[in-house]
């Protein structure tokens, strides 16, 4: 099944290339920097919102597989309800809940606490306490997906994917982490100082700093998430189980009047199409249900994915 989440995101981000491309996005005026200031909220809103829903559906699935509460070991069961109890604490006193809203919320959390013969984890078990997300924020999602060095695995996979690592002007590759922070530092700017500048360069280069992060991001979570709905030994043994390079990639790229399926060692093409969903659903019967295919354009630049197991 496709991802609602992913899809939503995606949508959400060609909206904002588009916008970040409008005239008045660059206009040294009143106009556009309230604009800019607008969309860099709006652009870590999109990545806090699509790591929410993503984790959701990915619990979801691994819920529905053979796995029980039990099959985890003592540490890992107590972390994700010592987890969940303080993200909701935080969450509750934090938020101006409805009595119907709270009574919905400890209903979902008991249900949690004794689940009965499944694996009822609840969001909040691997979701961060702060109004908004930080880098370690993050980092912790992952671990509870059993991501080995979460940072460096999103870069080497950002990377795999097809993303620019590099720093522009040199010096060795991107800190994802370091990134990250810049990104929420500039979130926290735009959204409580009205004085605070955005030029129209750094605007533009949102958009895909996001979307670099999210991507790496759902393949590991999803690699994880198909191990714990299937009970794979290792992952339930290892907390650093997941990392980039046992995710295999296959990669779509556009062609001037088609879409190619290229082969693993290289660029050359195992099937052209004139369409991409058929190569598409081609790819994901010969990769693994831990690995993801990517459609890139005629420029490479990452389109979509899809994580073979999870949607």
């Amino acid at each position: 099944m496709a991802s609602v989440a992913r899809d939503s995101f995606l949508s959400g981000i060609r909206a904002l290339e588009d916008l970040c491309a409008e005239p008045i996005a660059t206009d040294m005026t009143a106009r556009g920097s309230v604009l800019r200031r607008g969309l860099v909220v709006s652009a870590y809103n999109l990545l806090e919102t699509f790591v929410m829903e993503r984790t959701t559906e990915l619990l979801r699935h691994a819920g529905a597989g053979p796995t029980q509460f039990t099959d985890l070991n003592e540490g890992q069961r107590k972390k994700a309800l010592r987890n969940m109890l303080q993200v909701a604490s935080a969450r509750v006193f934090r938020g101006d809940w409805d009595l119907s809203s709270l009574g919905h919320l400890a209903g979902e959390l008991g249900a949690s606490l004794s689940p009965s013969g499944g694996l009822g984890l609840h969001p909040y078990a691997f979701l961060w306490e702060g109004s908004n997300m930080s880098p370690d924020g993050l980092r912790e999602t992952l671990r509870m997906w059993h991501v080995k060095s979460p940072f460096e695995q999103l870069r080497l996979l950002s990377g795999a994917l097809g993303f620019d690592i590099l720093k522009p002007l040199g010096g060795g590759q991107i800190d994802l982490k370091e990134d990250l922070k810049e990104l929420m530092q500039m979130r926290h700017r735009c959204a409580h100082d009205s004085s605070a500048v955005v030029s129209g360069l750094e605007l533009r280069a949102i958009p895909n700093r996001i979307l670099r992060v999210a991507a790496p991001f759902d393949v590991l979570a999803s690699s994880g998430a198909q191990h714990l709905r299937v009970g794979t030994s290792g992952y339930l043994a290892d907390d650093d189980f997941v990392s980039a390079p046992s995710i295999e990639i296959r990669v779509i790229e556009a062609r001037s009047q088609a879409w190619a399926l290229l082969r693993r060692s290289g660029s050359a093409a195992e099937r052209v199409m004139p369409t991409v969903e058929p190569l598409v659903s081609l790819a994901c019967t010969r990769t693994p249900d831990h690995g993801v295919v990517v459609v890139r354009s005629l420029q490479r630049e990452v389109v979509t994915w899809t994580t073979v197991g999870c949607g």
